[in-house]
């Protein structure tokens, strides 16, 4: 594969990345802290566990959408 459509990927994934960082940041800064805690244990909850787990999964989401938009972007320059 061109190394340039790499590059292009990886720039994509970075914004990905970053624009799921903003995301979490105004949820967690809009929130107050009963309901944030309150929606991380349901999604804990979902996957059989509980607070942490949904911490856990809130905290994979920003390395996830870097991955899904740097796969995504090498699909649309191909």
């Amino acid at each position: 594969m061109n190394e340039q459509v790499k590059i292009q990927a990886m720039r994509a994934a970075g914004v990905g990345c970053v624009l799921m960082l903003i995301l979490i940041a105004l949820l967690v800064f809009m929130l107050p802290t009963g309901a944030l805690i309150d929606y991380l244990t349901l999604a804990g909850t979902w996957v059989g566990g509980g607070t942490t787990f949904g911490i856990l999964m809130l905290a994979a989401l920003p390395p996830l959408t870097g991955a899904i938009f740097y796969y995504f972007w090498k699909w649309v320059l191909k």
